[in-house]
C-alpha cells in the first residue's frame, strides 16, 4: 500500500509525513497493546497539532470527515 501511495504523490513531504505516521503507528501499537489503529491515529493527530504540522492529505481527511 505504501509503495501505491509512493506511486501517486511526488511531493517529499507529504510522503515523509505518510512514513511519518506509520511509523508512529507501528510504535504506539506494540507499546499500547489492546490499543487500536484508531487510537493511534487519534495520539498521532495530537502530536501533530502539538507541533504545529500539517497536511494537505489530513487536512482533507478532516474537511470529509466534517460534511
Amino acid at each position: 500500500m505504501l509503495y501505491r501511495l509512493a506511486r501517486m504523490s511526488t511531493d517529499d513531504d507529504e510522503l515523509g509525513y505518510i512514513w511519518m505516521k506509520l511509523k508512529f503507528t507501528q510504535k504506539y501499537l506494540k507499546n499500547n497493546p489492546g490499543k487500536t489503529p484508531e487510537d493511534a491515529e487519534k495520539e498521532f493527530l495530537e502530536w501533530i497539532d502539538g507541533l504545529g504540522l500539517d497536511s494537505r492529505i489530513e487536512r482533507n481527511n478532516r474537511f470529509m470527515r466534517s460534511k
